[in-house]
């Protein structure tokens, strides 16, 4: 939709307005209306920072996992503003200045030409080459801000059946987190394993307990090593069949998926409940502060802690119910 035409409909509808004011508004901002050439630049803008946007609103989010799909969103924005030419010049962000700085002179917007802000606002920007140094500077950002992030950080990313397949990283990258989730998953079944060795020492020692002491050699039997050798076979079946698997839909929440099918997954499972817990960004916790202070108000200074955290409770998870009341039967 272009906008300038009606812009200068209603500018040339000032000018010639009865009254003299208005003429004169009118005028004043025909000085100051933006160029053919700015219109252009803004719209393209518009459409160059309308991702960011998308991106950020959906890190913000508090009712689905939100740190698995960090580094895909920033892995997409980075070939989406990297330029096929890219210029020796490198943005310094040891300094305060913001990735825009350097699309202008500093020289033009101080005041040591003693210039007003009203004649200021009369000079066209050059809008030569603007967009491509704005999608250079956003990707020398990017790159700085987010680097390529480490085996640990992607295994959320792994856990999530919207993004397992990590297609914005390279093959080397995919390989080492998926190793990495072996590793893991090896490390959880030795834990378990020697954990159920202990329990069945422990009722060994009881069942012995009850026996005289020339009944120990006869009732013991050797485990001491026994959590050590795990078969590399059932190892590799958990985790290559959920690599197997195919993506779910952007509609689908990953946390109600593994507890569905946390029966088949058991161990997988557990660690996804770790990593998919992450949040983004601070926007969820910010939401409960607001809402605990929309609750903990002055007139309900004496509400009661247990009840308070209830009713926080249900705020918060109130769409997981199908309903607050108990079956009527």
């Amino acid at each position: 939709m272009q906008i300038k035409p009606y812009i200068d409909l209603l500018i040339n509808y000032l000018l010639i307005y009865n009254d003299s004011n208005v003429r004169k508004d009118g005028k004043q901002l025909k000085e100051i209306m933006l160029t053919e050439s700015e219109w252009d630049l803004i719209i393209e803008l518009l459409q160059v920072l309308g991702p960011i946007e998308e991106a950020t609103t959906c890190l913000g989010g508090s009712k689905y996992t939100t740190y698995s799909l960090l580094y895909r969103l920033i892995e997409s924005l980075k070939k989406r503003f990297k330029l096929n030419v890219t210029s020796n010049n490198e943005l310094d962000f040891d300094t305060e200045d913001d990735i825009f700085e350097e699309l202008e002179n500093q020289e033009e917007f101080n005041n040591e030409n003693n210039q007003t802000q009203k004649e200021k606002i009369n000079i066209p920007v050059n809008t030569n080459n603007l967009l491509d140094q704005v999608k250079k500077n956003i990707y020398q950002a990017l790159c700085h801000y987010f680097p390529t992030p480490s085996t640990e950080k992607l295994l959320s990313a792994l856990l999530d059946l919207h993004c397992k397949k990590l297609e914005d990283f390279d093959y080397s990258i995919r390989l080492e987190v998926e190793n990495k989730l072996h590793e893991l998953y090896k490390e959880k079944m030795l834990l378990e394993n020697e954990k159920k060795e202990k329990q069945k020492e422990k009722q060994t020692q009881e069942n012995i307990d009850e026996y005289s002491n020339s009944m120990v050699n006869l009732l013991y039997t050797p485990s001491l090593l026994r959590s050590l050798d795990i078969e590399e076979e059932s190892v590799q079946a958990e985790v290559e069949d959920y690599l197997n698997l195919a993506p779910i839909g952007l509609n689908n929440d990953p946390l109600n998926w593994w507890k569905l099918y946390s029966t088949k997954f058991p161990f997988l499972s557990e660690l996804s409940k770790i990593y998919l817990a992450i949040p983004a960004t601070s926007t969820p916790s910010e939401r409960l502060f607001s809402d605990a202070g929309n609750l903990l108000t002055t007139k309900r200074t004496r509400i009661l802690p247990e009840l308070f955290k209830r009713m926080i409770f249900l705020k918060k998870n109130i769409n997981k119910f199908e309903s607050i009341h108990p079956p009527s039967f």
